[in-house]
């Protein structure tokens, strides 16, 4: 069963990881200049060192946090096992996304920010774009479609269908994208694990 208080801890490690790694990204690309290091007196690497220890220290705990909880581990197991879905994902879709496996396919769309939304207005009937929603969760998302594009063959053959049916790169990511989500949100809600 859901365990209240390691669920609270699993969203706030990811937060603080995820603004970690923000922050440290920035501050590391922010000392370089092309292929050349901006001279900061040997003060940078060390604080570096440090925050890839806090980094590598955090992952640790979150993987202990996932290890104690039944309930966490399952979900994990079901997320994994969809070919390019990695700890990274699971962990985003365990601590940002609770809702998963409770809503139907279009909620989960719009909830991720990956639904087609139109822009119309009286007689202007404008494009269709995805807006709004958890960027967090669509930015993890989309590095994991790069990945399924390649190894997971359902998604492999629909950016392919898409993509011969005259689509842009874009747009059939995006779908890409809605698609995975649905898969994933289904295997959650009929607590079923990823089969060929």
């Amino acid at each position: 069963m859901f365990c209240f208080e390691t669920g609270v801890c699993n969203v706030l490690q990811t937060f603080w990881k995820v603004t970690f790694i923000t922050c440290f990204s920035g501050l590391k690309n922010s000392h370089q200049v092309g292929d050349f290091q901006v001279a900061t007196g040997g003060g940078f690497w060390v604080a570096t060192r440090g925050l890839e220890k806090a980094l590598d220290k955090i992952n640790r705990e979150v993987e202990n946090l996932i290890k104690k909880s039944p309930h966490w581990r399952h979900m994990d197991k079901i997320l994994q096992s969809v070919p390019g879905v990695g700890p990274v994902m699971s962990l985003t879709i365990l601590a940002d996304l609770p809702e998963i496996g409770t809503m139907n396919r279009r909620q989960i769309a719009a909830l991720v920010g990956v639904a087609p939304l139109n822009r119309d207005s009286g007689k202007y009937k404008g494009r269709r774009a995805i807006w709004g929603g958890r960027a967090r969760i669509r930015s993890v998302l989309y590095m994991c479609i790069i990945s399924g594009i390649c190894h997971n063959p359902k998604i492999k053959v629909f950016y392919n269908r898409l993509i011969s049916s005259g689509k842009k790169h874009k747009v059939a990511i995006t779908a890409c994208m809605r698609k995975l989500m649905i898969i994933l949100n289904t295997m959650i809600k009929n607590d079923a694990c990823w089969n060929e």
